[in-house]
């Protein structure tokens, strides 16, 4: 894939200044204020460093070093399809401890609350990203289905080239159980977010969740926390 293909999914890039950027920054500021569930901060959506990158832009969206790209989460049923666009946002460089992934509801609301001129480039840029790049990446991917039924192997046992069944291969960690991601998302989704908030009125979903989270990373930081303090003493 060509260069400038690989690129259609860069909406600000960190260098240089950008009147977007600053935009874009005010945005995400404007989060903590907006109505509904925009945004609490939910760690089930933003985690615990994208909560703090959002802090750090609320801080100073004038001089906060953003970088967005675009980011797509489709979802299919049958023959409806949505993009679902998502901003992925750096905070002074490349990396997951200063990256957050936003929600499509959330991105809609940034985007749907800047200026004209900004919201017809960011439409205009999306829209090339998606003619560019996911469209033709969706097609191989469609593509690559209808090989394995043609010429490969359907029941093969692998974790990446079985794109039919969900018959995995040698794991690294045999161990334990494994599915794909999305699907235990979706799972915690349904059991603890969507069916709380819709059938106990004035229930937040969202914030079970996210104790249900928390709650597991600060047992899981409390084991460790035992465990390097065993391993301390024995070496006394």
């Amino acid at each position: 894939m060509s260069e400038k293909s690989e690129s259609l999914y860069e909406l600000v890039p960190h260098k240089g200044d950008s009147p977007l950027r600053v935009e874009l920054n005010k945005g995400v500021a404007r989060l903590q204020s907006a109505q509904n569930t925009q945004f609490r901060p939910h760690v089930c959506l933003n985690g615990e460093d994208g909560i703090k990158v959002i802090q750090r832009i609320v801080a100073d969206p004038e001089k906060a070093n953003t970088a967005y790209w675009l980011n797509d989460c489709f979802i299919v049923s049958g023959d409806d399809v949505w993009l679902n666009t998502r901003l992925s946002i750096f905070l002074d460089s490349i990396g997951s401890s200063n990256h957050v992934l936003l929600s499509p509801q959330q991105t809609g609301y940034i985007v749907g609350n800047l200026r004209e001129e900004s919201k017809r480039i960011v439409v205009e840029k999306v829209k090339t990203w998606f003619i560019g790049k996911v469209l033709p990446g969706v097609q191989k991917g469609l593509d690559t289905i209808k090989e394995q039924f043609e010429k490969g192997d359907p029941l093969i046992a692998s974790d990446h080239r079985n794109r039919i069944f969900d018959i995995h291969g040698g794991c690294s960690m045999e161990d334990i159980p494994y599915t794909e991601t999305v699907v235990a998302g979706e799972e915690l989704f349904w059991s603890v977010v969507h069916g709380n908030s819709l059938y106990s009125y004035g229930c937040d979903g969202y914030n079970n969740a996210d104790e249900v989270i928390t709650g597991r990373r600060n047992e899981q930081r409390a084991a460790v926390g035992e465990f390097l303090g065993a391993f301390r003493a024995i070496r006394r």
